[in-house]
């Protein structure tokens, strides 16, 4: 979009917030105006720069589509049922391939590891609610976090084979994964949620 474009947008959506924001000193206000559209800024110049170089970029198609609202059904692993909203997701028109993307504030950095670990669930699980209940038969080639201080798209996890297609990530990322490390990736997830959900009825005391 063209720069004035942008401004207004963000204009807007201050002032749909205003009453929430009516709180903070009218300095502070128009700090965090500022901050936000340079941040705006930053995110869009990195996405047409990043497009210029892709065989195949993706289209942002869905902002903050929820499951398990009400609206939408939740996702089912082993009959757990888990809830969420997704930021944006990505679609090629042509194949419908899909890319899950997460806003962060505050810090990205091992998510790789926290993954590992069973820690880092939210994107697989994302991927796994998007291929499930809203683009059934489509293939999903990854899920990555977006820093929303300087609008970089470096870290999560991806289908190396659409590295240069879909999405540019370095070729060393440890955020690549080959197809069968990235479905697995995924398969893992099921098992992680229910040891959590296990745990935590033991710690309650609660019979499962």
């Amino acid at each position: 979009r063209e720069k004035g474009d942008l401004e207004e947008t963000v204009e807007t959506v201050f002032q749909e917030n205003a009453a929430e924001l009516s709180y903070a000193n009218p300095e502070l206000y128009r700090h965090l105006k500022e901050k936000t559209l340079f941040q705006a800024k930053q995110l869009l110049q990195n996405e047409l720069e990043e497009a210029k170089e892709l065989q195949a970029p993706l289209k942002p198609t869905y902002f903050e589509w929820c499951f398990g609202d009400g609206k939408n059904p939740p996702l089912e692993l082993d009959g757990i049922k888990v809830g969420g909203r997704i930021d944006r997701i990505d679609i090629d028109p042509k194949t419908g391939h899909f890319l899950v993307l997460d806003y962060k504030t505050g810090s990205i950095t091992k998510f790789r590891e926290k993954r590992l670990e069973g820690l880092g669930l939210q994107l697989p699980l994302y991927i796994l609610a998007v291929r499930t209940l809203l683009l059934a038969g489509k293939e999903p080639i990854g899920g990555l976090l977006i820093s929303a201080k300087t609008g970089d798209k470096k870290t999560g996890l991806a289908d190396s084979t659409y590295n240069k297609i879909h999405f540019q990530l370095h070729k060393t990322s440890r955020s690549l994964l080959n197809k069968n490390d990235f479905e697995q990736a995924l398969s893992d997830i099921a098992a992680w949620v229910k040891k959590y959900v296990d745990s935590e009825y033991v710690t309650n005391g609660i019979e499962h």
